[in-house]
């Protein structure tokens, strides 16, 4: 997601991010820290693709420190 994110992809992007999110937060728990990486991929695209509405969803989260 990462990847298609940076190239611009962000819908095919945000589809896998946002699954890798429930996934991690699902299995480690919400605040593990891969599950915090992810928010913070979350916020990064969301900010590249013009939605900061969408960014400040997982803002707070993705500031949080495992």
């Amino acid at each position: 997601g990462d990847c298609l994110a940076k190239r611009g992809r962000f819908a095919e992007a945000e589809s896998l991010l946002l699954r890798s999110l429930q996934q991690l937060a699902g299995s480690m728990g919400e605040n593990h820290e891969r599950a915090v990486e992810a928010r913070r991929r979350l916020v990064a695209l969301y900010e590249a693709w013009g939605k900061p509405a969408k960014a400040d969803r997982f803002r707070a989260k993705a500031a949080a420190r495992p």
